[in-house]
C-alpha cells in the first residue's frame, strides 16, 4: 500500500508538470499564432544544468536547483 501511495503522489506531480507545459504551449499559440516548443528546450536546459552541478559538480541539490532555475530565467 505504501508504494502505491508514493507512486500515486509522484504521478500527480508529474502530471501537473505536463499540464503546465501543455498550457504554456497553448497560451503562446493562442497569443501569437505560432506553435513554439521553446518551453521544452528551456526545461531541458535547466535539467542539464542541475545534472551537471549536482551530480558532476558535487553541489547540494537545493543550491543546484536554484542555479538551474536562475539559468533558465536568464
Amino acid at each position: 500500500m505504501g508504494e502505491f501511495l508514493a507512486f500515486g503522489v509522484l504521478g500527480l506531480g508529474l502530471g501537473a508538470v505536463f499540464t503546465l507545459m501543455g498550457q504554456s504551449i497553448v497560451l503562446v499559440h493562442r497569443g501569437s499564432g505560432v506553435l513554439n516548443f521553446a518551453t521544452g528546450g528551456i526545461g531541458m536546459f535547466g535539467a542539464y544544468v542541475f545534472y551537471k552541478l549536482h551530480l558532476n559538480g558535487g553541489w547540494a541539490w537545493p543550491v543546484a536547483m536554484a542555479a538551474a532555475l536562475v539559468s533558465c530565467a536568464a
